[in-house]
């Protein structure tokens, strides 16, 4: 149940702040990991806008406590990040700084109706490729704790 728990938690905490018209999001379209997504592609309708996709990558769980059943599962959670090839990282940048404000150092169930909490830490941002499909592409990633 720890994974379905954390995945409620990220996402009602991310799409809860997230907006694509805040001037850091770029006009970024938000999607979540194993959803129907298709790729945006360069087009009239789109003009190359950047994109992001939020998943949750489980590291596992175990007993915190005896006699309590109190558990800790840890992981991160992934954030993928598609700016145009050739549009510079200031962009990209940018809308890192926007997720790291609502996910960093959170911690909270976001009335999920959930039993535990979730901790999350600092976002790291990494360059992951320099052009996937005309695409430009960068990860940040939220160690979390969830404590159930």
């Amino acid at each position: 149940m720890s994974f379905e728990a954390v995945r409620q938690i990220a996402e009602t905490r991310f799409f809860n702040s997230y907006s694509s018209q805040n001037a850091k999001a770029h006009g970024a379209v938000a999607f979540v990991e194993g959803r129907d997504i298709i790729q945006p592609t360069k087009s009239l309708s789109n003009n190359g806008t950047p994109w992001v996709v939020l998943g949750v990558v489980d590291g596992g769980s175990r007993e915190r406590a005896f006699n309590r059943g109190m558990r800790k599962t840890s992981g991160f959670i992934r954030f993928s990040l598609y700016v145009e090839r050739g549009a510079g990282t200031k962009v990209i940048r940018e809308i890192a700084d926007y997720i790291d404000s609502i996910m960093g150092f959170q911690n909270g169930d976001d009335s999920t109706g959930n039993l535990g909490n979730l901790y999350t830490q600092v976002g790291q941002l990494r360059q992951q490729s320099d052009d996937e499909n005309g695409y430009l592409k960068y990860v940040i990633d939220f160690d979390y704790d969830y404590y159930e």
